[in-house]
C-alpha cells in the first residue's frame, strides 16, 4: 500500500511534503544526537518535484534518507550524491548541465578539445572498459601511443593512414581478385621510404614520385644514399642515388630456347633477363634479327646446331635490324660455333646488331 503524509519540521525550519511507501527518516539536532521521526514499511519512496521537499543543508542538516527504492522524479543537487558500498545506481540517461559542460568524471583536468556539449563526456584519470567498444567517429589518441596486448583486426576494405593525400595500409582490399593486402602511396610524395627509426625526423629531400615508389635508404642521414624500385609505365626500374647496384651473389643464366633459323630470326625479348643463349636451328641463312622487347646493351649469343649462314649488312627494315661483323663479312657457322652480337647504336652506323665475340669450333 501507499501512505500519503504531510509534516511539519518546525525545530529544523523544513517543511516536506512526502509520498512515502518505504522510507526510515533520521534527523540530527544542533547538539549532535540523533531522533528518529518515524519508519514505514510499505515499498517504494517517491518524492514529487512539485512539492519541492528540503531534506535540509550543511546549515541546517537533516540526516539521512534510508529507502529501499527511491524513485525521483526530479532532484536538484548542491552537494555530493553518496552511495554505500555495493549500492547501485540506475539511470535513463546522463546529460551535463549548461552551467557545466562537458559531463565529467573525475576533477583532476579541464578539456582540451573543446567539449561544450551536454552529451560530451572528460574522464580526468584511467577508463577501464571491459567488454567490446564501439565507437562511431574518429577516435584520437593525442599523447602516449596506442599499445596492443592482442591483434588489432581490421575490416575488408577499411584502411590504416593518416589523410587520403598521404597513403596508407588496407589489410585486405576486396578490389583485388583474390582478396589482397595494399600498400597505397599519397600525393605527397607517392612513395614508401625505408629508413632506420631514429631517421625518421631527418629530411632526406626525396622528390615527388610519378609512380608508386619504394626508396630505401642507408644508415647514414644522407639524401645521396638511396635505391628505390618502380614501374614507369614501360619498364620496371631499379635506380640508384650515390653509388650503383651491387649483387654480390652469382647470378644462374639458363640457356632459352631453340630459335629456328630464318631470313628475320626473331629472339624472345620477353624471356628471363639472364636467358640470352640460344641454340641456331636449320639452314637458312640469317640476314637482320627482329629487336621487339629488347633495349640497347641487349645481347644474345647464338650456338650453330648445323652449318648455316650469317650475312653482314643487310639493310635495317623497321625493328628488323642489321647485323655488322668482323672484317665486314659474312659469317659461314657450322655445327657448335657460337656468335655473341650486341644491341647498339653509334652516330655513324645507326643503330645494329655488332658482334662482339665469336668461336669456330
Amino acid at each position: 500500500m501507499k501512505i500519503f503524509i504531510r509534516f511539519l519540521l518546525g525545530i529544523f525550519g523544513a517543511i516536506a511534503l512526502l509520498n512515502i511507501s518505504t522510507l526510515n527518516v533520521f534527523a540530527q539536532s544542533v547538539d549532535d544526537f540523533t531522533v528518529k521521526l518515524f519508519e514505514i514499511e510499505a515499498g517504494p519512496a517517491y518524492l514529487p518535484t512539485e512539492s519541492a521537499p528540503d531534506l535540509g543543508s550543511s546549515a541546517r542538516p537533516m540526516g539521512d534518507i534510508y529507502a529501499g527504492t527511491l524513485n525521483v522524479s526530479g532532484l536538484s543537487l548542491s552537494g555530493n550524491f553518496d552511495l554505500t558500498a555495493n549500492d547501485l545506481l540506475h539511470v535513463d540517461s546522463i546529460f551535463g548541465s549548461t552551467a557545466i559542460l562537458p559531463v565529467r568524471i573525475g576533477d583532476a583536468a579541464t578539456t582540451s578539445h573543446s567539449l561544450a556539449s551536454e552529451d560530451d563526456l572528460l574522464v580526468t584519470g584511467r577508463l577501464e572498459v571491459d567488454g567490446r567498444s564501439d565507437f562511431d567517429g574518429n577516435t584520437w589518441f593525442n599523447a602516449g601511443g596506442v599499445n596492443l596486448s592482442t591483434n588489432m583486426d581490421v575490416s575488408n576494405d577499411v584502411a590504416i593512414k593518416n589523410v587520403s593525400n598521404q597513403g596508407g595500409i588496407y589489410p585486405i582490399r576486396t578490389a583485388q581478385t583474390p582478396d589482397a593486402s595494399e600498400l597505397v602511396t599519397g600525393s605527397l610524395s607517392n612513395a614508401w621510404h625505408l629508413m632506420e627509426y631514429a631517421d625518421g625526423t631527418f629530411d632526406f629531400a626525396f622528390p615527388i614520385q610519378t609512380n608508386p615508389t619504394f626508396v630505401y635508404h642507408s644508415a647514414n642521414q644522407s639524401t645521396t644514399e638511396w635505391g628505390s624500385l618502380a614501374h614507369d609505365q614501360t619498364n620496371f626500374v631499379i635506380n640508384t642515388g650515390a653509388g650503383g647496384v651491387s649483387i654480390p651473389v652469382r647470378f644462374l643464366q639458363t640457356q632459352g630456347p631453340d630459335i629456328p633459323s630464318a631470313s628475320t630470326l626473331s629472339v624472345d625479348g620477353s624471356g628471363n633477363l639472364f636467358q640470352n643463349i640460344f641454340e641456331l636451328t636449320g639452314t637458312t641463312a640469317v640476314n637482320l634479327i627482329d629487336s621487339t622487347g629488347l633495349t640497347e646493351g641487349s645481347k644474345i649469343t647464338l650456338i650453330c646446331n648445323e652449318s648455316v649462314t650469317i650475312n653482314h649488312g643487310t639493310a635495317t627494315s623497321s625493328a628488323n635490324i642489321t647485323i655488322l661483323l668482323a672484317g665486314s663479312a659474312n659469317f659461314s657457322c657450322t655445327a657448335n660455333d657460337t656468335l655473341t652480337l650486341m644491341l647498339s647504336s653509334t652516330t655513324a652506323g645507326g643503330q645494329a646488331w655488332r658482334e662482339i665475340a665469336r668461336t669456330a669450333i
